[in-house]
């Protein structure tokens, strides 16, 4: 079952928006403009995040009924139940709102944050006891392997995400030491692409060689140099996610070592997977 909401347009009903946000006397800014959050005052950007948290609780309620009419149906104990979503959404965090860039003469990505990048995954099974939380990296790709693999069939051979159902048992499982968040990269890093690599302790978000694609994309410098005025230069930052959870902190200089690591870790991965070289030739060198 899929829900629209929390996706703008953000137009729950008043009530749920009265909770977070009563006083507001301003415009509606159902449907921001993606890019910079400076076209917003500040009071204009809480009320922004009021709305967000209307719609979150909206579906909150929602789900509520489903799940109360599935239990009272009794297919609680046949029935596993899968909630997350496929993005998060920025609102103010990091002097953006949105998920990208959509301005004019100027299109393009913003970098994959955690809360854009980190999104909810709640599962229930019949047979496995809940109640607690598991660090392991898991990724959406991971999500269809489980269902896979609770039907009893198998994964395609070329699938590279793995059953979450070890893991739901609490299993001792050899399991991934770093996931992979990214757009598209066929084209190179020419339109703001980057590509952030998680492990539990850091977060590389990695800009890639976009002086040399844009050298063998000359038509898409002025695009490129446009999002560098409206959202600030594109570069490499590393984050240490135990000490700077919301990732103010770029320590890309002072600890190159641990970037160029993660960064050897990525290139390895996008080999072992077939990415062609002249798709991976931008994303070599850091």
């Amino acid at each position: 079952m899929d829900t629209f909401d929390p996706h703008e347009p953000w137009d729950p009903p008043r009530w749920y928006v009265d909770m977070y946000d009563p006083e507001y006397d301003g415009e509606e800014v159902i449907y921001p403009i993606y890019g910079p959050a400076n076209l917003l005052s500040e009071n204009e950007l809480k009320h922004c995040r009021a709305l967000y948290a209307a719609e979150a609780t909206l579906v909150d309620k929602w789900i509520g009924f489903l799940l109360e009419k599935t239990e009272d149906l009794g297919l609680l104990d046949e029935s596993m139940i899968i909630f997350t979503s496929d993005h998060g959404f920025y609102l103010g965090e990091h002097g953006l709102i949105g998920k990208s860039i959509i301005r004019p003469l100027a299109t393009g990505y913003c970098p994959l944050y955690e809360e854009v990048a980190h999104i909810p995954l709640l599962i229930y099974h019949p047979e496995i006891k809940g109640g607690w939380y598991c660090d392991a990296l898991v990724q959406p790709q991971d999500i269809t392997a489980t269902i896979l693999d609770v039907l009893g069939a198998k994964s395609p051979i070329l699938m590279q995400g793995r059953s979450l159902l070890p893991l739901m048992r609490g299993e001792n499982v050899d399991w991934r030491e770093f996931a992979v968040t990214s757009p598209p990269i066929i084209h190179g890093p020419v339109a703001g692409q980057r590509i952030t690599v998680t492990t539990k302790e850091w977060s590389l978000i990695y800009a890639g060689q976009f002086n040399d694609a844009l050298k063998d994309n000359p038509g898409r410098k002025a695009n490129f140099e446009r999002l560098e005025e409206l959202a600030g230069k594109i570069q490499n930052e590393l984050y240490d996610l135990r000490r700077d959870p919301r990732q103010e902190n770029n320590l890309f200089n002072e600890e190159r070592d641990v970037a160029e690591e993660i960064h050897a870790k990525l290139v390895d991965f996008l080999s072992k997977i077939g990415t062609e070289e002249r798709y991976l030739k931008y994303w070599r060198k850091i």
